[in-house]
């Protein structure tokens, strides 16, 4: 599961406090001063090359890079984390061409509410789940929330509310746990989650708002 079970137990125990302010990265994100919403510190999932991408993220002083470009899985990737939060992220290229193709940036638990994304990006178009965990029953899903055509995706750990059907709940304050940036459209959101584009309609629920979702 993407979801660590560290990361699980953190997830279970947050408070609804907002007292926790958003790093200066995140910020900067939000408020579209680098780029784009699919684009970040100037890095294009579909554009830019890994080289590049290490280029600029090694001058700036604000990241550490952990992992430097290493072929895994087919993809070649690069970790990094943000010496001034505990934030961290990672870019995978193609193994080829060596272009971007998701860049992946892990949040802090109750940071980011999907509340604070519609408010700077509007609302998502589709929804996928993506699984649901349970020692015994599945408690829990995980969930995609997209924005097809700007090449975006939440990851959303929710309670699962019907254990014979998966279904949960989207609220203003469901919490973002990681933010992906990928080429945009169908294509993109395929690649990234490893399937066909022509098995995604099967799986992919359109967004009707906030409320109740059940799984295909």
């Amino acid at each position: 599961m993407k979801w660590t079970k560290a990361f699980l137990i953190i997830f279970i125990t947050i408070s609804c406090s907002r007292k926790i302010e958003f790093p200066e990265w995140l910020n900067e994100w939000l408020n579209h001063q680098n780029c784009n919403h699919q684009c970040w510190k100037d890095i294009h999932p579909g554009l830019t090359t890994m080289d590049e991408a290490l280029e600029i993220l090694s001058s700036n002083s604000e990241y550490a890079i952990s992992w430097y470009p290493s072929l895994e899985r087919n993809s070649l990737v690069m970790m990094w984390d943000f010496k001034q939060s505990k934030e961290s992220g990672y870019i995978l290229a193609d193994q080829n061409s060596e272009i971007i193709k998701q860049i992946r940036l892990n949040l802090l638990v109750d940071t980011l509410r999907v509340a604070d994304i519609v408010h700077a990006f509007g609302y998502p178009s589709h929804i996928m789940f993506s699984g649901c965990i349970g020692e015994f029953t599945s408690h829990f899903c995980e969930l995609d929330l997209i924005y097809m055509e700007k090449g975006m995706v939440l990851e959303l750990l929710l309670d699962n509310n019907d254990f014979s059907r998966p279904r949960v709940k989207i609220t203003p304050n469901s919490i973002v746990g990681f933010i992906n940036l990928i080429p945009p459209g169908f294509d993109g959101y395929a690649a990234m989650i490893g399937k066909d584009v022509s098995t995604l309609e099967t799986a992919l629920i359109e967004w009707d708002g906030y409320g109740s979702y059940i799984e295909k």
